[in-house]
């Protein structure tokens, strides 16, 4: 049988949770880890970290959604609002390349892992000892100025952080 406080004590799942966050306070870490990304000019060294950032993207958008005024949204930012809405359900948004960038996860024989971002449409043959085991579509860094703009514009139009 787990216990419920082993669970709470591994790494992955401290990662994902907290017993007690406010949604202004999880918009505010998110705000930072934006503004982080934008002042390395989206430079992506930890293509992990980045996967993870646009989860965390999607679930910060989830939380606001209603509150997002879409009248005051600017052309570009309403097709980034929809990019982001349908990729909670997986579906992606022609054009692919402009929109996406690949995830891939791979392993060597000795069990290392390696993670790659690259071209939507490249095709990433096996390397040498390394072998793919996994890959999917994430949020186009080129996205993440329209996904600011429309955060920080419903958090200050609608107060979400004291």
């Amino acid at each position: 049988m787990v216990d419920n406080m082993d669970i709470l004590k591994n790494a992955l799942f401290e990662e994902i949770s907290s017993p007690n966050i406010s949604i202004s306070s999880a918009i505010s870490k998110y705000i930072l880890k934006l503004r982080d990304y934008e002042k390395n000019e989206w430079n992506l060294n930890d293509p992990y970290e980045y996967a993870k950032f646009c989860i965390h993207t999607m679930f910060i958008i989830r939380m606001i959604e209603k509150e997002i005024n879409v009248s005051n949204l600017t052309k570009k930012e309403k097709e980034t609002l929809e990019i982001v809405k349908k990729y909670k359900f997986r579906e992606l948004v022609e054009p692919y390349e402009k929109n996406y960038v690949r995830f891939s996860v791979w392993k060597n024989r000795e069990g290392t892992l390696l993670y790659k971002l690259s071209d939507y449409r490249q095709k990433l043959p096996e390397e040498n000892s390394w072998e793919q085991v996994y890959s999917y579509f994430v949020i186009h860094p080129k996205k993440f100025p329209e996904i600011k703009s429309i955060v920080l514009k419903t958090v200050k139009e609608k107060n979400l952080i004291l």
